[in-house]
């Protein structure tokens, strides 16, 4: 399949055309309510198929179908992320609290990449120089001086970033700067991306401007033709 390229296609049917230990890292975004059959028709190991040894998962979902997902994973389950959204438009239930974020499961093998620094700025507050003293039951140290790495700030496991959809409401997009640091923190640069649910695309979008390859495609015609639209016009401002 070729390398940057978008694809009207059922996830495995996208997948079955990917060489073996070709993807530095897939993106997992279906309808949440289909994870089990999902996994039941074998996604997460054809995932595995194509994924290098270097390679990851991230894995999207929330509250009741992460239960039933992180059971099915746990040979594979690394870690996850939590990420909340500055607002909130959950529908609402009498029986249930209203959820305010998404898990995002990481699976990988044992040679994983990581990359600890997102490349995101510090808060202006962020102090820098002497932090004093560390004092706890009588002990005291002096604490090692901190300085802002050009990296950026460390991966945290909790992300407060707004969600955000397209098209008029109609298609569901992550936003950027959530794109930019899963992208940043779990891809080397050259990498290649697979993305079978790619929704409003923000995922292909942002790995073209932080130099990785990509792979994607959706079942949904809108979500292609709107994805395709935006990649074109993302080409042209490029160049």
């Amino acid at each position: 399949m070729e390398l940057n390229k978008i694809y009207q296609k059922d996830c495995f049917e996208l997948l079955a055309g990917l060489d073996d230990n070709s993807a530095d890292l897939i993106f997992l975004d279906p309808n949440y309510q289909d994870w089990g059959k999902l996994i039941a028709d074998g996604l997460v190991s054809e995932c595995f198929r194509i994924l290098k040894e270097t390679g990851n998962i991230l894995m999207f979902t929330k509250k009741p179908y992460d239960y039933e997902l992180r059971n099915q994973i746990n040979y594979c389950f690394r870690n996850e992320i939590i990420w909340k959204y500055i607002k909130t438009g959950n529908w609402v239930s009498n029986k249930m609290p209203t959820y305010s974020y998404h898990k995002i499961f990481w699976c990988c093998g044992k040679n994983f990449f990581f990359n600890p620094r997102t490349g995101m700025p510090y808060s202006p507050n962020t102090k820098q120089g002497d932090k004093g003293y560390l004092v706890f039951d009588g002990y005291k140290e002096k604490s090692k001086p901190f300085f802002n790495s050009e990296e950026g700030i460390w991966l945290n496991d909790l992300l407060n970033i707004e969600r955000k959809r397209e098209d008029g409401g109609n298609i569901p997009t992550k936003p950027i700067e959530l794109c930019q640091i899963l992208i940043r923190c779990f891809s080397p640069k050259g990498g290649l991306i697979i993305d079978p649910f790619m929704g409003g695309g923000n995922m292909l979008v942002t790995a073209k401007k932080e130099s990785r390859n990509y792979i994607a495609g959706d079942i949904d015609k809108s979500c292609f033709d709107f994805v395709t639209d935006k990649l074109l016009k993302i080409e042209y401002e490029l160049f």
